[in-house]
């Protein structure tokens, strides 16, 4: 039998762009018994759940983290040619 995989409620909160006392209050809501340590683990079962809740925020983090904010495109400048610069210099 194949055993299911537990995340850690600090993870959770990152992977869903959630805090943890917003997972916390929802699970609590929900009859579930939760720790409040970061390290806590969350069920594969609380995991479904608040991946269902909160879909929207973690298509959010997806968009935000493929979003370039702050660089400017840099224009390259090609000068063919140069006439070149002749001086003449006088005797007094």
């Amino acid at each position: 039998m194949a055993e299911e995989k537990t995340m850690r409620l600090s993870q959770v909160a990152r992977k869903l762009n959630v805090g943890r006392n917003t997972i916390l209050d929802f699970l609590v809501a929900k009859g579930f018994e939760v720790d409040t340590n970061p390290n806590a683990k969350i069920s594969p079962e609380q995991y479904t759940m608040l991946s269902k809740e909160y879909a929207a925020s973690a298509s959010e983090k997806e968009e935000a983290h493929n979003l370039t904010i702050g660089t400017k495109h840099q224009e390259n400048v090609v000068i063919d040619s140069v006439a070149p610069m002749t001086t003449r210099m006088t005797r007094s």
